[in-house]
């Protein structure tokens, strides 16, 4: 009787995934029967890509949370309270909520540098010697080592809006691009809930800009007026408060 040794794998039709997921499968992953060296690599992309997977999903959540909170309390302050705009309180909330999801000050606390540090310990031989993959396995570029690599090469054309380089040289440009198509999805999300987001984001950020300075943290103020306005053009891409976003087309099959 002949044993199969090779790993199961079973990938979804594309529509099923979030892009979170998409990501992570930059290229189909069949593991074969290799030799022991190339299955080491093997399953050592499997991990990053498993990595790559989980942290994208993580940072998504993450942002969406921040952006969710944001917009609920400045509603209650503006449609409710009938504010102008957030109150200073609220203001000064979300902008510390905003700062956790991406911090300038690089302290590494903050849900994209957990992320790219995650991602980039698992996936990138420049960053962690020890893993058994190369580069060329990540972007299916130069001379792979495995049967089957990641192929990020796959995905540049979409990344290009998120990254804004043509290509993936780098497992650093993958992560980037896991980055932006996570912020993307969140935004997304929120403008749907949120019809009137991209007007209520800038009623915050103005809020926030109004903030007396914070002398124990000089960048709060930048840092989360920087994220909201990064959203909020994601939301509102030619800057006349109506949401340009493109629904999925209905499954009719």
């Amino acid at each position: 009787m002949t044993t199969d040794n090779r790993f199961p794998t079973t990938l979804s039709p594309a529509r099923a995934w979030p892009t979170a997921l998409l990501l992570g499968l930059a290229g189909s992953l069949s593991l074969g029967v290799c030799p022991a060296a190339a299955v080491s690599a093997q399953v050592s992309l499997q991990r990053c890509q498993e990595k790559a997977m989980k942290q994208t999903q993580l940072y998504e959540a993450a942002t969406a949370k921040a952006i969710d909170s944001c917009l609920q309390t400045a509603n209650l302050d503006i449609l409710v309270k009938r504010r102008a705009q957030p109150e200073a309180a609220t203001a000064q909330r979300c902008a510390v909520q905003m700062q956790a999801v991406d911090d300038s000050r690089q302290r590494g606390s903050s849900a994209a540098e957990k992320m790219a540090a995650k991602v980039a310990l698992a996936c990138d031989p420049s960053v962690n010697p020890s893993l058994a993959h190369t580069l060329d396995d990540v972007t299916g570029k130069g001379t792979p080592s495995v049967e089957s690599p990641l192929n990020a090469k796959k995905i540049e054309l979409f990344c290009e809006q998120h990254t804004f380089k043509q290509t993936i040289d780098t497992v650093a440009d993958w992560i980037q691009c896991q980055r932006g198509a996570a912020e993307a999805a969140a935004s997304s999300k929120m403008a749907a809930k949120f019809p009137d987001a991209s007007s209520v984001m800038e009623k915050m950020k103005n809020a926030i800009a109004d903030l007396p300075p914070n002398p124990e943290n000089a960048q709060l103020k930048s840092d989360a007026a920087a994220n909201i306005e990064k959203r909020r053009r994601i939301i509102d891409v030619d800057q006349d408060g109506q949401a340009d976003l493109s629904c999925s087309q209905p499954d009719n099959t």
